[in-house]
């Protein structure tokens, strides 16, 4: 979107929506799911500028390998802090 008021409105927009979908307990569609999940990690303040800023990104371009690799590796990461361990690996053994 290059032109400016069309981007600001369209951003202002779709936080609305996610944000009153939430509050109604809707289910957004998947596309927007993922959007959703990583706004959610920013402050209120800050999620309409990444949102801009994603959204001047050129989409032609693919993200490196290591961006790919740091973006699975977040999406594995459980609630409670603790990094994916597949279900043969062997867990450290604590000292006592």
């Amino acid at each position: 979107m290059r032109v400016g008021f069309l981007r600001h409105f369209y951003v202002r927009r779709l936080l609305r929506f996610m944000e009153k979908s939430k509050a109604k307990r809707r289910a957004l569609p998947p596309e927007l799911t993922r959007l959703e999940q990583m706004l959610s990690r920013l402050p209120p303040q800050k999620r309409a500028e990444a949102l801009e800023t994603a959204l001047l990104a050129n989409p032609d371009e693919t993200p490196s390998r290591e961006m790919r690799r740091a973006a699975a590796r977040q999406d594995r990461l459980r609630s409670d802090g603790r990094g994916y361990r597949s279900p043969g690996a062997e867990r450290p053994r604590r000292r006592s």
